[in-house]
């Protein structure tokens, strides 16, 4: 399984709260961490994919250690911690452009 890299996220830092954000930008991050998940374990997910299409009807047997290996990258990718990282980034970057914005039209 692939290991997390540090997205940014300092763990000295408090979290953000959850009413920075409004719905749609809840949902946004929820896309962004899916996306995330979906990419960190695409490996796995053709493994699986591998075993399943060699097993076929076995497959549920055979490809037990591959099945593993999918759920435990998906659960540690989609987990809470990697959405409030992701959470986190979001409100930065909503921040960085909130400031830049500031900016350009501070004439």
């Amino acid at each position: 399984m692939t290991q997390p890299s540090k997205s940014g996220a300092n763990d000295d830092e408090p979290t953000v709260p959850p009413w920075m954000l409004a719905p749609y930008e809840e949902k946004e991050v929820r896309k962004r961490t899916q996306e995330l998940a979906n990419q960190k374990c695409d490996k796995v997910f053709r493994e699986f994919g591998m075993c399943s299409e060699k097993h076929q009807i076995l497959f549920s047997w055979k490809c037990k250690e591959e099945k593993k290996a999918m759920i435990d990258c998906v659960a540690y990718w989609g987990s809470d911690k990697v959405f409030e990282e992701q959470r986190n980034l979001y409100i930065q970057e909503k921040i960085a452009k909130l400031g830049g914005d500031a900016r350009k039209g501070g004439n």
